[in-house]
């Protein structure tokens, strides 16, 4: 495999980030759920959040196309040094962050994940062999989600602390001898701040050959979108599969970033060591994905793989509706992240089959704008106190469920042109790339 320098320094960039990145994102959902109990709260950050998060994902698109991807990367881990510095500081001398500047630290960080994962599938792609996409899926797969539960137990850790010497870990009572007092908000950014900063220095690092060929587009901002949103409009069952793929993983952001918290306080009733021992089994079920999903279905296409996973998915939704047993819902989280990184591992190998190299960060932006438009509906709908009281938040879990069965069980009618999927470009683009392979 070629470029494996680089890619060994961009893995570890992804890596050393995400690990804090992880845990900020399930200190802060914790933190208005729980400590300020005011998660109708939280709902309404989050749908201002999302909103705008449309418009930046479009446009994030048409940079990641347009601009050397490593730059791309080197810009917003230092922004992210800089802005998660500056809010650690000011909790540091308050004794405490606001309210407001938590709200701000987990917008910033959910537009950077708008940007982060086209960026990086994008940057991948470019830098892989067309013979290696598979493997290469795989790999950044295991080391995300191994970093996640990572993420999941340095958190379970640091917010919750120990008790009487005792740290619960994984749901197991693990006896340490010593007390752990649990980190306030400002050493959980200024962490993630530095984090930021070692990623910064890795990707400064990264040399690379480019098996991907870009030619450069001088269009307007606008233009660029529309090229992005004719590909689509010209292959409809990709942009199908793209988006009736994605429910599972909207679940799960869902679920993660708003409702777990007040699934696990209300209707399992327990606390912040579950909520962190529920991200490391599903990175543990993630991690057996990236190792062994191309087994498990040896010999399935990659689109029937993704609607058995998918339907799966949804059905583990409509289990925990009903399940109030620890042991389950810790077994089924686990098959909840092998489903969802399954899904995820087989569908970007199909993009990066089906979607050149010059267009997929605007595709994959668009792709993520819809999954944003959704989230906007759902949490709008859900945010209600109504939901988020009383053990009622069970109703939106058994609803989703039955959603994304439907929606992966929409793709069979199209199954073989899926399969034989041959996409076709837009006539402005195809006259740029024959002009330049001319040149």
């Amino acid at each position: 495999m070629k470029n494996k320098q680089a890619l060994f320094f961009l893995f570890s960039a992804n890596s050393v980030s995400g690990m804090a990145q992880g845990i900020s994102m399930i200190a802060i959902p914790w933190y208005f759920s729980n400590q300020l109990e005011k998660p109708a709260l939280f709902g309404k950050i989050y749908l201002i959040i999302a909103f705008l998060s449309l418009f930046w994902g479009l446009y994030s698109g048409t940079l990641i196309d347009r601009f050397n991807r490593k730059n791309i990367m080197q810009v917003y881990t230092l922004v992210g040094t800089v802005f998660l510095s500056a809010v650690a500081v000011v909790g540091m001398l308050n004794g405490y962050v606001p309210a407001l500047l938590v709200a701000m630290v987990f917008g910033f960080t959910f537009l950077i994940y708008n940007i982060h994962y086209p960026n990086l599938y994008a940057f991948l792609q470019e830098i892989t062999e067309p013979k290696n996409y598979s493997r290469i899926t795989s790999y950044i797969e295991i080391q995300g989600q191994t970093t996640t539960a990572f993420a999941g137990a340095l958190a379970a850790i640091l917010l919750a602390g120990t008790k009487d010497g005792t740290l619960n870990l994984l749901g197991f009572a693990i006896p340490v001898g010593f007390e752990i007092q649990p980190w306030s908000l400002q050493k959980v950014f200024m962490l993630n701040a530095s984090t930021y900063l070692i990623a910064f220095f890795l990707v400064s690092q990264i040399r690379f050959v480019p098996f991907s060929t870009r030619v450069k587009e001088i269009q307007t901002v606008y233009e660029r979108v529309r090229t992005g949103l004719i590909f689509l409009r010209k292959n409809p069952l990709l942009f199908l599969f793209g988006n009736a793929t994605f429910g599972v993983f909207l679940g799960v952001l869902i679920s993660n970033f708003y409702l777990k918290p007040i699934y696990i306080k209300q209707h399992l009733l327990q606390a912040a060591d579950v909520y962190a021992a529920y991200e490391m089994y599903f990175a543990f079920g993630s991690v057996l994905a990236g190792l062994a999903i191309t087994r498990i279905f040896y010999g399935f296409t990659m689109v029937k793989a993704v609607i058995i996973l998918s339907v799966c998915g949804g059905a583990i939704f409509v289990f925990n509706s009903f399940n109030t047993n620890l042991f389950w819902f810790y077994a089924v989280t686990f098959l909840l992240g092998l489903c969802n990184a399954g899904i995820r591992i087989m569908r970007v190998t199909y993009f990066f089959k089906n979607i050149p190299n010059q267009l997929i960060g605007r595709s994959s932006s668009v792709f993520m704008t819809m999954n944003v438009l959704f989230r906007i509906v759902i949490v709008a709908l859900i945010s209600n106190a109504f939901f988020t009281t009383e053990g009622r938040v069970v109703w939106v879990y058994f609803v989703f469920g039955i959603v994304v069965i439907l929606a992966a069980l929409s793709l069979i009618p199209f199954y073989k042109k899926l399969v034989n999927l041959k996409p076709e470009l837009p006539d402005a683009l195809q006259d740029l790339l024959e002009k330049d392979l001319k040149q």
